[in-house]
């Protein structure tokens, strides 16, 4: 599963952090299983032939760029 930070105070975390989404509320846990079962399906359909090593280069950039979307 990709990372993602779940803070319920505003906190600033460590810059090494910032790179992944950060979580606030329990609304933003459920666009994480969203977006996280949003993603797996269209690479199941798209990249099917793909090797699982492939397939993660693609997801993982995808999967964020999706869920800092629906965070916003």
């Amino acid at each position: 599963m990709p990372t993602a930070n779940y803070v319920t105070t505003n906190i600033d975390l460590p810059s090494y952090l910032s790179y992944w989404p950060r979580l606030k509320t329990l609304n933003d846990i459920g666009k994480y299983v969203e977006v996280r079962k949003r993603v797996d399906l269209l690479m199941s359909i798209k990249y099917d032939g793909y090797s699982v090593e492939s397939r993660r280069r693609i997801e993982t950039p995808e999967f964020y760029k999706q869920l800092k979307t629906a965070l916003r």
